[in-house]
């Protein structure tokens, strides 16, 4: 793929992800979750995409599909702090105080360089 081709669709998947955001703003997250799903099939290096998933998953109280997305941020880019934040409110949710500590401590460090 030449790098027009590679602009172009790195274009179309901000685009998406912008539009999601509309969706977000106007609390249709399963309108969202499909926009991002595009997007994030585009480019799946698009860490913040993956991220705005597990947002969108959270406010439908789809826990398990939001942890999912949130590790797939981190997998693609293991400094988005935000991703680390959300993966480790979850785990303390669930009683796994421990390692979600560890997240949020990952997050602050991350954000704040502490």
């Amino acid at each position: 793929m030449n790098v027009k081709d590679r602009i172009m669709i790195l274009a179309e998947a901000e685009y998406l992800y912008q539009k999601a955001r509309q969706k977000v703003d106007g609390e249709d997250y399963d309108g969202a979750l499909v926009l991002l799903d595009k997007a994030v099939s585009l480019a799946p290096g698009f860490s913040v995409a993956h991220c705005e998933k597990g947002n969108c998953y959270c406010f439908l109280n789809r826990e398990n599909d939001a942890l999912a997305s949130y590790e797939q941020a981190i997998q693609v880019d293991p400094y988005h702090a935000e991703a680390w934040f959300h993966k480790g409110q979850i785990l303390k949710g669930r009683g796994n105080a421990d390692e979600g500590d560890l997240c949020i401590d990952r997050a602050t460090r991350l954000c704040c360089g502490r």
